[in-house]
């Protein structure tokens, strides 16, 4: 019988994750700078990605939250004045 996956990425391409950089909702709000409720807003409209659900707390990993940061603030990086 051939064993099924539910997981839609190969477990040879997916990703390694160190523990170290998970950011849980109040450690995310805190190194962005705005409050809980803020990014709550911006995940309900899509403005930032959903976190994963682990037990009863979301997290985002840094890596995430960078690529977010770079496409986020890359106008600023290429303006002239």
């Amino acid at each position: 019988m051939a064993s099924t996956s539910h997981s839609s990425v190969p477990a040879a391409a997916a990703p390694s994750i160190d523990r170290k950089q998970l950011l849980d909702k109040a450690r995310l709000s805190t190194s962005m700078g705005v409050s809980v409720r803020l990014l709550d807003d911006l995940v309900s409209k899509g403005s930032f990605p959903r976190g994963v659900r682990v037990g009863r707390r979301l997290y985002w990993t840094s890596q995430v939250v960078d690529a977010w940061r770079q496409r986020t603030f890359s106008h600023q990086l290429h303006w002239r004045p």
